[in-house]
Order: structure tokens, then C-alpha cells, then sequence
């Protein structure tokens, strides 16, 4: 089993072998600081620790742990050669790089270039699709989801959540019970009690 742990600064930690060289068959990769780490497991079934920062971990292909520790920590997929599918609330991941994943104090998910799959749990979660026609889920608590490139849903639950389609022809849809008063996308108003559908020339 590989260590690795960080210093004292802002660290990135990069781990290119994968798990067939490691007698016990995973890496552990610890950013144990305060600061903004960044863990980067590469090949492999790694274990990802971070510090008390806000942590990227990117667990790369192989089944692998992320546990963000303190802080607000994103598990990034943007390396991912397929479509992942992520959900915080069940503590998993499936499809590319995710697949096999678990997660835990993990609270933000950069998906892949892909169509994706992301859904948050019953805190406040910030699910960011990238490219491709992404489904994103934020479940309970005020959530930010960002649908950047692709025709995206967005879907919020409960919580005052915060949607941003980016571009491309995006769903969004919110619902009375789950939101006080009017939510805002990209500059454009939308009443709460229904499904919208916002276009790249109206964001």
C-alpha cells in the first residue's frame, strides 16, 4: 500500500501507477492540512483522504474511497472518459469513472463531459454536469446546480436552491413545497409551482 500524504500548502497529489503494483491492491492518498488539496488517484482502487480544506478528490478509474474530511469537498469527474452516475445520498458511484466509487463527507460532484447522472443528498450539495445532456438531482438542501454545456434538467427538491443552465435548451424543474418565493436562472425569472424551459438565448 502506497501512502501519501500532504504538506503544509496548498497540495496536488498525483498517483500514476495503478493498483497491480501495490502488494495490497489500493493506494492511500491523505491530504491531512487545513488547506485546498488537491488528490489526484489516478489508476487503481485508491482510498482518498483530505484535510480540513475544501478538497478535490479525483479518484480515476478503479473502484475507489473518497472521504473528503472537514471542509466542503468536491469529488471531480471531469477526467472521466464515459458518462459517470453519482449519487451522494446513497453513498456510491457507477458508470466510468465512478463506478465502484464510495463516498463520504463528500458534498459537491463535478461530473464528466458526458451525460451524466448526479445526485445530491440530504445537505447542501453544488452538482455541476460540465458537458453533455447531464440530469441533475440536489435532493434535500439548498443546493447550486450548474448545468454548464449540453440541454440539461435540473431538478431541485427540497431546499432554496439555485439553478444555472449554462448553455444549451435546459429543464428545470421546482416545485411549491421545495422553494420559498422566486428563484432566478441566469438573470431570467421563473415562477415557482411548475417545469420552465430556458433556452441559451434567454440565459
Amino acid at each position: 500500500m502506497a501512502n501519501v500524504t500532504g504538506g503544509n500548502a496548498n497540495d496536488i497529489i498525483h498517483v500514476p501507477f495503478d493498483n497491480t503494483a501495490i502488494p495490497l491492491g489500493f493506494n492511500e492518498i491523505a491530504g491531512a492540512t487545513n488547506d485546498a488539496d488537491v488528490l489526484d488517484g489516478a489508476g487503481g482502487n485508491d482510498r482518498l483522504i483530505g484535510g480540513g480544506g475544501n478538497d478535490i478528490l479525483r479518484g480515476g478509474i478503479g473502484s475507489d474511497n473518497l472521504n473528503g474530511g472537514s471542509g466542503i469537498d468536491t469529488a471531480s469527474y471531469s477526467t472521466s472518459a464515459e458518462s459517470v452516475i453519482v449519487d451522494l445520498a446513497e453513498g456510491g458511484g457507477s458508470a466510468g469513472d465512478a463506478r465502484g466509487d464510495g463516498f463520504s463527507s463528500i458534498e459537491n460532484v463535478d461530473g464528466s463531459g458526458f451525460v451524466d447522472l448526479l445526485v445530491g443528498d440530504g445537505g447542501g450539495n453544488q452538482l455541476k454536469g460540465l458537458a453533455g445532456n447531464d440530469i441533475l438531482i440536489g435532493a434535500g438542501g439548498d443546493d447550486v446546480l450548474v448545468g454548464v454545456d449540453g440541454d440539461d434538467e435540473l431538478q431541485g427538491g427540497a431546499g432554496a436552491d439555485e439553478f444555472s443552465g449554462g448553455l444549451g435548451i435546459d429543464t428545470i424543474r421546482y416545485f411549491a413545497s421545495d422553494v420559498d418565493g422566486n428563484g432566478d436562472l441566469e438573470g431570467v425569472s421563473m415562477t415557482i409551482g411548475g417545469t420552465g424551459t430556458f433556452g441559451e438565448a434567454a440565459a
